[in-house]
């Protein structure tokens, strides 16, 4: 049974400066001990204490923008009331009732062994757009 990720991450807080500051050699030492001791990668081990601690500037529309690591959540937080969690929606409701619509006109089909309804289909966006 290996190490909890607040264990892991308190020890990589307590050896990244010594890393940070220490030559080739060295560092290779550093992560020959404790890649095994927290089970991460050594490349990705090395990734962490490299950037563990720093702060990255950008410029975004002419301003310059500190971009700097969040504090781990402690815990997941409920939505509000009538508030989605999860992924943000793809497409505006508008089309989304469009669609259900053409898809509702189709039997409601999932595309599968239905040919000749997605040909229909086909033709008639076309002829609804006026393409060709």
């Amino acid at each position: 049974m290996g190490l909890d990720m607040k264990t892991r991450k308190k020890i990589c807080g307590e050896i990244y400066k010594r890393y940070q500051e220490a030559g080739k050699k060295d560092k290779n030492r550093i992560l020959d001990e404790y890649a095994p001791l927290l089970e991460y990668n050594r490349d990705y081990l090395a990734y962490q204490l490299t950037n563990w601690g720093k702060t990255y500037y950008a410029h975004v529309e002419g301003k310059l923008i500190k971009f700097t690591a969040k504090p781990a959540v402690q815990g997941r937080k409920k939505a509000l009331k009538g508030k989605r969690t999860g992924r943000p929606e793809k497409y505006i409701p508008a089309l989304v009732k469009v669609l259900r619509d053409i898809w509702a006109g189709q039997g409601g089909t999932n595309g599968v062994g239905h040919e000749n309804q997605k040909k229909d289909l086909r033709g008639n966006l076309q002829t609804v757009s006026g393409s060709r």
